[in-house]
């Protein structure tokens, strides 16, 4: 029930969105509107995988070039995710392990970091305690490319001294499909 409140958040957050306020590298009319669609589709996929600790299926949606985590810091190339995920530190802490966020080995690149710094419980755990959360979908060109970019803000329901109220993500539209390319993306509220 919670999942498909979610989803009906999501479709009419993207259907009230006005159409003019986006960038033109994502399309128009029909073409704008099916890429809304499909940004919302796979932020719950991204979310529910995240939410129940999916590696297999969060894996699918990164971006190949590499995922961002953070603004401080350069992006991750899949195989260091992959590593950091197999010895469970790092992104690994911080998508799915709160009691390793706080780790030595974990914690030295997010403390640097002005938003991962802010972060002290796991995405999944926010997720979970936030349920039913609502998210904002906007498309717009990507860093000035020609790439077609989506920004996903997730809005928490309570006030936490262990997180942000809202966590963004950035998506870039290409080979057909939305992909994970930074979370988040930048200092939120």
């Amino acid at each position: 029930m919670m999942q498909r409140l979610f989803r009906v958040g999501v479709a009419l957050l993207i259907a009230w969105m006005p159409t003019s306020a986006l960038a033109g590298d994502c399309g128009q009319g029909n073409l704008l509107n099916s890429r809304k669609l499909t940004l919302g589709r796979t932020t719950n996929s991204v979310l529910k995988a995240i939410e129940k600790r999916d590696i297999a299926v969060l894996k699918r949606y990164f971006d190949p070039r590499g995922v961002g985590f953070g603004v401080d810091q350069a992006p991750l190339t899949i195989n260091e995710i992959e590593q950091e995920f197999s010895m469970r530190r790092g992104v690994y802490c911080l998508l799915f392990s709160t009691p390793c966020i706080s780790s030595t080995v974990s914690s030295a690149s997010f403390r640097t970091d002005s938003v991962l710094s802010k972060w002290t419980i796991s995405y999944s755990e926010w997720l979970n305690q936030n349920e039913p959360y609502s998210a904002e979908v906007e498309l717009s060109e990507s860093d000035g490319s020609e790439m077609c970019g989506g920004l996903v803000t997730v809005r928490g329901r309570i006030e936490m001294k262990t997180a942000p109220k809202v966590l963004e993500l950035q998506f870039v539209y290409a080979n057909g499909k939305w992909l994970l390319s930074n979370t988040p993306y930048a200092l939120g509220e």
